[in-house]
């Protein structure tokens, strides 16, 4: 019984240590950097989060960026092992959560994350930031083909850098829960930004592309404004 409850005990101290972790937490190297893309490694941490950080510079506006990342069902076209994608609750075009569905290789389940997503725009930097993280939601219960996953933070920064110049980083922290093979965290990890911007890249540049007047960079200050 005391074996137990010291087990119970660690359980708990991993998941809280998890749930106040940010970027800071770890130490982060350049893997790999390569057509403008910088990919950022860490240790995986001992609660089980693995850490995921890329930096590029997308040669469109800010507005276009924003445009992408919100098309939800369409994420399924750049976001790397994306299988279903579709907004859950919106309360406003800078707060909402999304469900997002993760394909597993066999004989794995799939991961499906279910996060709150909130935007925020900085007038003086010319920056808007993303908060992620994972949240229990009413439309969304667990199910037996799936292993919830959980992002315990994320950041999305975009700073407008001028005419067709946007800086984007991402940051994850989430943990694929269940027993994952160090290979597959080695390879999300190591690959899945590198993937993600380049695939980006390809959409932003597809025929018939829309930007969405929601985030016109002329519109987003008082749009975020309105709604708080």
């Amino acid at each position: 019984m005391k074996s137990l409850i010291l087990f119970i005990l660690l359980l708990l101290s991993l998941s809280l240590r998890a749930s106040e972790l940010t970027e800071n937490d770890f130490k982060w190297e350049i893997a790999s950097q390569t057509d403008d893309i910088i990919v950022y490694k860490a240790p995986k941490h001992e609660s089980g989060v693995v850490p995921i950080k890329g930096q590029t510079v997308f040669n469109h506006s800010i507005s276009e960026i924003l445009s992408l990342i919100a098309d939800t069902p369409k994420k399924i076209n750049w976001v790397p092992y994306l299988k279903e994608s579709y907004l859950v609750d919106a309360v406003n075009p800078f707060r909402r959560v999304e469900y997002a569905r993760y394909n597993s290789p066999w004989p794995f389940e799939d991961r499906v994350f279910v996060l709150d997503i909130e935007g925020d725009y900085n007038k003086e930097k010319k920056e808007v930031f993303i908060a992620l993280k994972s949240i229990d939601h009413p439309k969304i219960p667990k199910d037996d083909n799936s292993v919830r996953g959980m992002t315990y933070y994320g950041a999305i920064r975009i700073r407008d850098m001028g005419i067709n110049k946007t800086y984007f980083e991402i940051v994850l922290l989430s943990d694929f829960a269940g027993n994952v093979p160090h290979w597959i965290v080695n390879m999300v990890q190591a690959k899945w930004p590198f993937k993600m911007f380049k695939q980006m890249r390809d959409e932003l540049n597809r025929p018939g592309f829309q930007l969405n007047p929601d985030y016109d960079l002329q519109h987003i200050l008082k749009a975020i404004k309105r709604v708080k």
